[in-house]
């Protein structure tokens, strides 16, 4: 299992020219699978996401409903976890990450106990003993976000963060020597904003950042095949827990491992928080809804809206409308609260009139038109002496040569040639 922080998910295969593929695009090709394309997570940042890959249960579920709480502290102790029953059965299971105070945060407490930690895939493979029968390696990788973070979010940064993760993948698959018989599973926990993105208010988490990749290879004969079924963050567990639970109710693997894929969504809800950066206790303040349709979207205290993607085959505006805002009050975390506590104390409780509301609102859009001009100014005055660091800090490096297998498997919607 190669977990990619932060890869987009709908920036991967999306140029209808094969010709045109980067590295991570053309190493998945060469490997063939299935390729999962419209994955959605409830909560787009790495703690609430991977809470839910781990728990296969939503943040209102699991307890990780905000952003700073983080699955190995705060996923509760009684909570069946991703690769618990391989645990128990005795199997190794090996996680190759760079930071222990990261692990420490990012995985339950039950793989702690009872996982090895290693630094790199040559020093998990140069550790290895006998084949075993089965054998869980899972490996961390930040180099997407970190590019991401370096080139400031600038559109770049995808592709030279996929040229990175296909280095570090081919260099796992060449140390453990994987093949036939094996399963590559390659998954991401939400996306990014990059430079040529949209930024208005609902599309802090739209499907740029509210996409999680999800591919899937068991090294066999087949050409690369895509999914574009809508699917939730828990269906990505429950696709990897049924193929933990073949491994170990075959592990002579007398019978090939197959691929079990849920049934696909009607609707998959996203919240987030109203800021990045914040604290334990402090409320989700931004919910969403996808399906096939259409997109809604709503924040705390700034109304409702509505965005019809294609015709929605006889759905109002109103009744999508009332479809999402009743999938939220059942799913979302906070939501049918804070709605109501929010109405409550804006109509009974604010004792300012309007018209003195009306003027304060016009002083607060001034002043922030007023600061975003003067980041505009100081940001174009530095950017000299930014680029000029970057660019003494880029080192350039030896291109892996690709020695991936060229057969695959997979059979669903389309094929990626």
């Amino acid at each position: 299992m190669f977990f990619a922080d932060m890869l987009r998910a709908n920036l991967l295969f999306s140029d209808a020219d094969a010709r045109i593929r980067n590295p991570l695009e053309q190493l998945l090709a060469q490997l063939g699978g299935t390729l999962f394309s419209n994955c959605i997570t409830s909560a787009p940042d790495t703690p609430r996401s991977m809470g839910i890959f781990f728990s296969g249960q939503s943040p209102s579920s699991n307890g990780l409903n905000r952003r700073s709480m983080w699955p190995g502290p705060f996923l509760s102790p009684s909570t069946e976890v991703l690769f618990g029953r391989v645990i128990e059965a005795g199997h190794p299971l090996k996680i190759v990450a760079q930071s222990v105070e990261a692990a420490g945060l990012l995985f339950p407490s039950e793989i702690q106990a009872h996982a090895t930690f290693f630094a790199s895939p040559e020093q998990l493979a140069a550790q290895r003993g006998p084949n075993e029968p089965l054998e869980i390696t899972f490996v961390q990788s930040n180099s997407y976000h970190d590019v991401v973070s370096a080139r400031a979010g600038h559109k770049s940064a995808h592709l030279e963060g996929c040229r990175i993760l296909a280095e570090e993948i081919q260099n796992a698959l060449d140390s453990l020597a994987l093949g036939p018989g094996d399963q590559f599973v390659l998954f991401s926990d939400h996306g990014c904003k990059l430079s040529n993105d949209g930024y208005g208010l609902h599309e802090y988490i739209n499907r740029d950042r509210s996409q999680v990749a999800f591919y899937h290879s068991d090294f066999s004969n087949g050409s690369m095949k895509a999914n574009d079924g809508l699917f939730a963050m828990e269906d990505i567990h429950f696709v990897v827990s049924k193929l933990l639970q073949d491994a170990l109710n075959d592990e002579a693997a007398v019978m090939p491992i197959s691929l079990t894929i849920p049934k696909t969504r009607e609707l998959v809800h996203v919240e987030d928080h109203a800021a990045f950066s914040t604290n334990i206790g402090d409320p989700t303040r931004r919910w969403a809804v996808f399906s096939e349709d259409f997109e809604y979207f709503e924040s705390l205290g700034a109304g409702s809206k509505v965005h019809l993607l294609k015709t929605p085959g006889g759905l109002s505006s109103q009744d999508a409308e009332e479809l999402a805002i009743s999938y939220l009050n059942e799913f979302a975390s906070d939501y049918s609260q804070l709605t109501q506590q929010y109405e409550s104390l804006t109509s009974n409780f604010t004792l300012i009139s309007r018209e003195k509301i009306a003027f304060w609102e016009q002083g607060v859009r001034t002043a922030a038109t007023q600061l975003g001009w003067r980041r505009f100014f100081w940001n174009l005055i530095v950017a000299p002496v930014a680029l000029n660091r970057r660019l003494k800090s880029l080192r350039p490096k030896p291109r892996r040569q690709n020695s991936g297998s060229r057969s695959g498997s997979g059979s669903n919607q389309r094929v990626i040639s």
